[in-house]
């Protein structure tokens, strides 16, 4: 795998703006990255725009999983979500509900592996592969958030699974010196403005990074910009999902409203 940019624009225009007004989710998705259905299995980055008040039902999906928060606010089961937030889920470990605040819910989605679909509880418990393990993480960001230094939100365990945040001072070059794991890293920006890559990443601009690669260097356009990079476990890389399981029944026969970049 090599490094992957995305940006909300580039999705915009390339037609991967999706409205949804039915079904479990409602509100739009800006897909950044993926790969297509049949196509082999590579990184996937989507920002998912969930509607004021809507409540996402509890679910599951087949491969490893970060998402953090991008703007708005909501409830993750008993948790507060607000900008920041992080949470990660191993496969078939079931979350929910999400809930949005008055002002909507968007957040990243992320996987090393494309992961089509959401299998929604009780229905799809027997897909469940009964003793498989189970795991979820969170950290969100301090109160301190305003310090130029990194700061851990989970802390890096010796399977390479981790998540920091950086607030940007305006000008200066910084790049995460953990060692990467064999699944690599995603690095999202979360507020202001970065040049990575010779490109600039606005909020909701994503890069993913695989072990092979340089870790990304990433200069601050804006004062206090925030960036958050989450890694995944070494074994996340691995795919052990059947193929007729890589594709579940929500992501099929679905109805959009647009594809537009309204």
């Amino acid at each position: 795998m090599t490094i992957r940019t995305g940006t909300v624009d580039r999705a915009i225009v390339a037609g991967r703006r999706r409205r949804f007004d039915e079904g479990p989710f409602r509100g739009i998705a800006d897909y950044l990255f993926e790969s297509a259905i049949g196509e082999p299995l590579e990184p996937q980055s989507l920002i998912a725009r969930q509607a004021p008040g809507w409540v996402l039902p509890v679910h599951f999906h087949m491969q490893h999983q970060f998402q953090v928060v991008l703007r708005g606010s909501g409830r993750l089961g008993k948790h507060v979500l607000t900008p920041g937030t992080v949470h990660y889920t191993s496969p078939q470990s079931a979350y929910g509900p999400i809930v949005a605040g008055d002002e909507g819910l968007d957040y990243f989605t992320l996987r090393v592996l494309t992961d089509k679909g959401a299998w929604y509880l009780p229905d799809a418990r027997p897909f469940m592969k009964a003793g498989l393990f189970k795991e979820q993480l969170w950290g969100c960001l301090p109160s301190s958030a305003d310090t130029f230094s990194w700061r851990t939100l989970i802390p890096l365990r010796d399977d390479g699974l981790g998540a920091w945040a950086h607030t940007g001072d305006l000008g200066r070059s910084i790049t995460l010196s953990e060692p990467t794991s064999d699944a690599g890293r995603f690095s999202v920006v979360i507020r202001g403005r970065f040049h990575t890559n010779e490109i600039v990443l606005g909020e909701g601009g994503c890069v993913y990074s695989g072990p092979l690669d340089q870790a990304p260097v990433f200069t601050a356009l804006e004062e206090k910009s925030e960036l958050v990079v989450v890694q995944f476990p070494d074994h996340a890389v691995r795919n052990d999902v059947p193929p007729d399981l890589q594709v579940a029944p929500s992501a099929r026969g679905r109805r959009v409203i647009s594809s537009s970049p309204k």
